[in-house]
């Protein structure tokens, strides 16, 4: 079997913008019912801090997120992970993790933080992210609270 090839790519294009909001639709709001109504046109994906990125293998899109850079405390909080439904439970899930928080450390944290549903606590708790209140008063979200301490060993 060959070598499949991963990039992590910064949504920018109409096309990266559809793949990004389909697998984000079809996994977190039509298959999980996590959030509601999904806004394909939410501000939050558009601030300068924030980072849409889909993850590709081979040049198709197989997951999807948004790493917020948050430079004044120093972390990244990794929102809305995730993988379409044919391409879960594969490694993809961990392939953009580990990818992200790469990111995070090239521009500058030195954390990353996730609010996880609870059915995920499992999946970031294997990958070194524990249960921690990093986010008290609720200021960037809502779930359960992970962290990891980022290192370039970590990855």
């Amino acid at each position: 079997m060959a070598e499949q090839k991963y990039s992590l790519v910064p949504v920018v294009t109409s096309e990266q913008w559809s793949a990004y909001h389909a697998i984000r639709r079809k996994v977190l709001f039509e298959d999980r019912d996590l959030f509601g109504k999904y806004d394909s046109d939410h501000a939050d994906d558009r601030k300068a801090q924030n980072h849409p990125v889909i993850l590709t293998c081979d040049g198709a899109p197989v997951a999807a997120m948004r790493i917020d850079l948050v430079p004044e405390r120093a972390f990244a909080i990794m929102r809305t992970v995730a993988v379409t439904t044919e391409k879960q439970r594969q490694g993809h899930g961990l392939i953009m993790l580990s990818l992200a928080e790469g990111y995070a450390l090239q521009n500058g944290c030195t954390a990353a933080v996730v609010f996880s549903a609870n059915d995920a606590i499992g999946f970031y708790a294997k990958y070194g992210y524990e249960l921690h209140t990093w986010d008290a008063a609720g200021s960037f979200g809502r779930g359960n609270q992970m962290k990891k301490v980022l290192t370039t060993r970590s990855r």
